[in-house]
């Protein structure tokens, strides 16, 4: 179906304008376009994919109202994936999918960060990580970000090696203890 759309394609773009490589261009784009962007089928398995991960958390983020976009975040190109908190959407970046390892730690960290935003405790979480050097709201996100990811099961971190401390304070905060 697709082959015989593309050379169809080509067909008319060359017959219209006369100009071989328009043709050629035409066809390879009928083509290759399905393939960049998948059908409806290959998001939806791309969705189950990366919500199946976001279940493993154990944390509720369907009853959070948080969603997942399949994409790069529109107004921060590039990222393997980012947590739009105004909107409660996770982007993930087609980079994301370059192997299950880097999947399933983009979904866990940017799920990290929706449960940070529900917490609103930005506080605590800067003094939680300023033993570690990060003495700003971002950069203590993004360690604790990356400390609740691996809580959850992902390998390593992109920001930081969360050390085995680290680790158990994100676990703690995530059962509740705030103490």
């Amino acid at each position: 179906m697709r082959l015989a759309a593309a050379v169809g394609a080509g067909v008319v773009v060359g017959a219209a304008t006369g100009w071989p490589v328009a043709a050629l261009i035409a066809g390879a784009g009928c083509w290759a376009v399905p393939k960049l962007f998948g059908d409806s089928r290959d998001q939806a398995g791309l969705i189950a994919r990366v919500e199946a991960i976001a279940d493993s958390s154990g944390w509720g983020w369907r009853a959070a109202g948080v969603r997942f976009s399949l994409g790069f975040y529109p107004a921060d190109c590039c990222h393997w994936g980012v947590y739009e908190s105004a909107k409660s959407v996770i982007w993930i970046g087609p980079t994301a999918f370059e192997d299950q390892t880097r999947l399933r730690y983009v979904v866990l960290h940017e799920l990290a960060h929706a449960w940070q935003y529900r917490q609103n405790r930005f506080a605590e979480f800067i003094t939680d990580y300023t033993a570690w050097g990060f003495t700003t709201i971002g950069s203590a996100l993004e360690a604790g970000a990356d400390c609740l990811a691996n809580v959850w099961g992902a390998a390593g971190g992109h920001y930081w090696t969360c050390p085995a401390a680290a680790r158990a304070l994100a676990a703690r905060r995530f059962s509740g203890d705030w103490r």
